[in-house]
């Protein structure tokens, strides 16, 4: 969300399939139902990952942080309004 005030937010758009990549056969295989997993798994993952890479990287991290960051998953079907949505 975006508001007028221009305070310092920084945040992220992406696009994840509910599907993976079977590594033995080699098949794309799709999820059933909406998701692939746990919001909250994403949302801890992705922080430890990519707080990791910014320090492989090195970036200088600031020195306080929040412990726990918003993720907002939606399903958005096929995705193709998602897309355009954020390539605009």
């Amino acid at each position: 969300m975006h508001y007028r005030a221009l305070n310092f937010h920084p945040h992220l758009h992406a696009v994840m399939p509910a599907a993976t990549l079977n590594k033995q056969s080699r098949h794309w295989c799709k999820k059933e139902g909406k998701y692939l997993f746990s919001h909250r798994a994403l949302a801890t993952v992705f922080r430890a990952i990519f707080l990791r890479r910014c320090v492989e990287a090195g970036l200088t991290l600031p020195p306080r942080y929040p412990d726990r960051w918003v993720v907002d998953c939606r399903h958005v079907g096929s995705g193709e309004t998602a897309l355009i949505y954020l390539g605009r």
